[in-house]
C-alpha cells in the first residue's frame, strides 16, 4: 500500500506516525520563524515552545501546538523543512514510519 504523502495525508496523522523521528530531529529554533511568516504560529505560540528546556520537550510542544490549532499542512512543513536545510530529517521523513503497527 502507497504512503500518503503531502495534502492527501493529514498534519496530525503526518505527525503521530513520525512522532519519534521528528521529536529527536526537529531543528525547533530554525523553522519557528517561517511558521510564524506562514501564520501557522503566532508569537506566544513562539514563547511557550521555546520556554521548554531540551530539545525534545521544544519539538514536543511544537508538533502539539500544530496538531492542535489544525493551521499547517504537510505541504507547507515539509517546505519549512527544506527552507531549513533539515535534509536528514527530510529523508527519514520520506522513508516513513518504522515498525508501523498495523
Amino acid at each position: 500500500m502507497a504512503t500518503k504523502r503531502g495534502s492527501d495525508l493529514d498534519m496530525e496523522d503526518f505527525i503521530r506516525d513520525n512522532y519519534v523521528n521528528l521529536t529527536n530531529r526537529l531543528d525547533v529554533v530554525s523553522i519557528i520563524p517561517y511558521l510564524i511568516e506562514q501564520r501557522v504560529l503566532r508569537s506566544p505560540d513562539k514563547q511557550r515552545i521555546l520556554s521548554k528546556v531540551t530539545q525534545e520537550e521544544k519539538a514536543g510542544e511544537l508538533l502539539d501546538t500544530l496538531s492542535y490549532n489544525g493551521k499547517c499542512t504537510v505541504d507547507v512543513f515539509i517546505d519549512v523543512l527544506r527552507k531549513t536545510e533539515q535534509t536528514a530529517l527530510l529523508e527519514r521523513l520520506q522513508e516513513g514510519p518504522r515498525n508501523k503497527k498495523k
